[in-house]
C-alpha cells in the first residue's frame, strides 16, 4: 500500500507514522515540541516544532542526533547535541516529515550514504 499524502506534501503525525510503518522505521514517540521539558535521551522521535501562527514544521531526533532538513540546530531544551547544518528541503516546501522519515530509515538500516548527493540548498529565494 502507498501512503497519500495531504495537499503539497503536508503530512500528519498519523500519516508519518503509516510511513514508518511501512518502511519499517521504529518510532519511539511523535511529540509536540510545546510538551518537551527536558533532553530526550536515546531513542527515535519526530517532533513538530509549531510557531504562533499554527505553522508546524517537523524534526527529528534518533539517539541524541538532531535532524532538521532546513539545517537548524536543536531547541535549547534538547540539550547540546550533534545535528546536520545542510538544508535538504527548500524554503518554501512541505515535505519536511518526509526527510525527518528519510533520517530515521538511514540511521535505522545503517544507511548513512542516503543523504551524501542531495545538495545543499541554503539560498534565500524570493516569491513574487
Amino acid at each position: 500500500m502507498i501512503l497519500k499524502l495531504n495537499k503539497l506534501g503536508k503530512s500528519t503525525a498519523n500519516e508519518l507514522q503509516q510511513l514508518a510503518n511501512q518502511l519499517n522505521v521504529h518510532i519511539d514517540g511523535i511529540l509536540d515540541f510545546r510538551n518537551i521539558r527536558a533532553p530526550l535521551g536515546n531513542g527515535s522521535y519526530i517532533i513538530l516544532l509549531r510557531l504562533d501562527s499554527g505553522v508546524g514544521h517537523w524534526v527529528c531526533v534518533c539517539n541524541n542526533e538532531y535532524f532538521d532538513s532546513m539545517g537548524l540546530g536543536p531547541p535549547r531544551i534538547l540539550g547540546d547535541m550533534k545535528c546536520n547544518n545542510k538544508q535538504f528541503q527548500g524554503t518554501y516546501d512541505n515535505y519536511c516529515g518526509l526527510w525527518s522519515l528519510l533520517y530515521l530509515y538511514s540511521k535505522q538500516h545503517n544507511q548513512p550514504d542516503i543523504f551524501r548527493n542531495f545538495y545543499d540548498l541554503n539560498t534565500e529565494v524570493s516569491r513574487r
